[in-house]
């Protein structure tokens, strides 16, 4: 599973229109998303996208927490 967020529901509804979801497939549990399986999971970042934000998000926390 995936879960798509984005800066605002105007945007989230924006890039769900833009790959063929509706606004009834937006969870509204917490932060409004996307929850992707299956063969919609193509439109999601590859791995090694998602593995290189980890890396950078766990460098700036790192940084941020030494301060």
């Amino acid at each position: 599973m995936c879960k798509v967020l984005a800066d605002s529901l105007e945007e989230l509804i924006k890039w769900g229109t833009k790959h063929g979801l509706r606004t009834i497939h937006i969870s509204r549990n917490g932060k409004p998303h996307f929850d992707l399986w299956g063969s919609r999971l193509v439109l999601c970042p590859k791995p090694a996208k998602m593995k290189r934000h980890r890396q950078i998000y766990r460098l700036n926390f790192k940084e941020s927490a030494e301060l």
